[in-house]
């Protein structure tokens, strides 16, 4: 009796267009003809978790975001000095101070990317 009164309130969600902007509609399950692999959901955790920042390019930005529009042009440049130093102990580019200084002056923000430092990371490899 429970799967009738499932199956009627989903085909009544239908008719009132309750899944018509669902993402993806129409379209197949990705993945749904791979062969199965009993691993699919670490696999999916791992490709998640490379999409986002690394926690030392989170904790620069929500530092330097709160910063922004409220210190002076001193504090901010010792602030950048002090996450540049931290990012480049983690193999991240540096903020370009003079930059960042240019675009806070003119909007109150800084702009950084936090994009990885890979020719950094190349150069000492070859040392």
């Amino acid at each position: 009796m429970t799967g009738y009164l499932a199956e009627r309130l989903i085909l009544e969600a239908i008719e009132a267009g309750d899944f018509d902007s669902v993402e993806g509609q129409g379209k197949p399950l990705p993945g749904i003809d791979d062969v199965y692999d009993a691993a699919w959901w670490a696999k999916a955790w791992v490709r998640r978790e490379l999409d986002r920042d690394p926690p030392v390019v989170s904790y620069v930005r929500n530092w330097l975001d709160d910063l922004e529009g409220s210190v002076d042009e001193h504090e901010l440049r010792v602030r950048l000095e002090e996450s540049c130093r931290l990012l480049l102990r983690h193999g991240f580019e540096p903020i370009d101070i003079e930059r960042a200084v240019t675009r806070w002056r003119r909007s109150g923000t800084i702009g950084w990317s936090g994009r990885p430092a890979e020719k950094l990371a190349s150069d000492e490899d070859h040392q």
